[in-house]
């Protein structure tokens, strides 16, 4: 289980890395092949030193120009987040230099310190464009090698699941799911369905509205249905509940009630469509941690998670999840890998 997010370019981005000079004869364009939106900044190194520009905007399946004119820099380094309505990004190790930004769009001349208010050091990579003929491209993409038109139905998808809507997978296929919960998105709002930035902007409007940061939300994004129990603190103690069934696609909001701080608690278990726990590789398919929790077999409400087997019932390896103040929480569970 992970929270699978853009932060910067690394190895799970599929940009051309390397620590070698470019060649910057030609416009540069930011191609963005993943289903997130991301602001991006850029890293010019010369010799020792460097600076930093940002931010870039970059929407799903679309290119923009990030740069026109020769800069003279010996290398480019990139650095990219999702906006924060996709939840905190992981911590990554994944770096090759560490750079000033700050907030809102900014020039950092000398950027390999953070000398002024409001500056802070990030993770950069370097990265080489690819020769297009008459520009230079830095592709993001993702696992799932979105070609830029999928991306953005991609896109689309994964705004439209975490404001609540039934698109099944986020695939970057259009399907009659994806229709129908985009028609009924549209329908509540004065948005031309011909528009595709108004589209995405309503989307991620609606996704940074109170009531849908305040809540916890939980995304299956694998081909598994799955059955989720969570946990959250009261007081002193923590309680867990369970089971909440999640479809693939799906995202769904367990807690009926804001959770400002402390931690929130999760175990998923993949099941056919049975009921029957799936199997694979000789052991159960499920998404846990280290914190030991009662459940039951049964939809349920403990409180007490003292002696589970002793009073009938199992003692489950819950994730604990921290609540961060500037980021949503949101959840993924995610196939894991082969």
């Amino acid at each position: 289980m992970a929270r699978f997010f853009i932060s910067l370019i690394s190895a799970i981005l599929g940009t051309t890395l390397a620590g070698q000079a470019f060649a910057e004869t030609k416009p540069i364009d930011l191609c963005n092949q993943s289903s997130f939106v991301v602001d991006v900044a850029l890293g010019f190194q010369t010799g020792d030193g460097a600076a930093t520009k940002g931010w870039f905007r970059s929407n799903p399946g679309t290119c923009i120009e990030v740069i026109k004119d020769d800069v003279g820099a010996d290398r480019l380094l990139l650095h990219a987040r999702p906006l924060p309505l996709y939840g905190a990004p992981p911590d990554t190790e994944a770096t090759d230099s560490r750079l000033c930004i700050r907030e809102p769009d900014f020039v950092i001349a000398g950027a390999t310190e953070c000398v002024r208010d409001g500056q802070v050091m990030a993770n950069f990579v370097y990265v080489t464009p690819e020769d297009n003929g008459e520009r230079q491209a830095i592709a993001i993409d993702e696992p799932a090698d979105y070609s830029l038109a999928s991306a953005s139905t991609a896109g689309i998808q994964r705004l439209l699941a975490l404001v609540g809507y039934d698109v099944g997978l986020v695939d970057g296929l259009s399907g009659s799911r994806t229709q129908a919960a985009l028609d009924s998105f549209l329908s509540e709002r004065d948005v031309p369905r011909t528009d595709g930035n108004a589209v995405l902007q309503a989307l991620i409007e609606t996704a940074m509205l109170p009531q849908n940061r305040a809540i916890p939300r939980f995304c299956n994004e694998t081909f598994n249905r799955l059955m989720l129990a969570v946990g959250a603190e009261r007081g002193s103690a923590i309680e867990t509940r369970g089971w909440f069934e999640m479809a693939p696609g799906a995202c769904i909001k367990p807690f009926d009630r804001p959770i400002q701080d402390g931690k929130v608690y999760t175990f998923a278990e993949a099941v056919d469509q049975f009921g029957v726990a799936i199997i694979a590789n000789g052991q159960q398919l499920i998404w846990s941690g280290n914190a030991q929790l009662c459940t039951k077999n049964i939809e349920f409400t403990i409180r007490n998670h003292e002696t589970c087997e002793a009073r009938g019932m199992s003692t489950s390896g819950f994730r604990e999840w921290e609540i961060e103040s500037e980021f949503p929480l949101v959840v993924r569970f995610e196939s894991p890998l082969q």
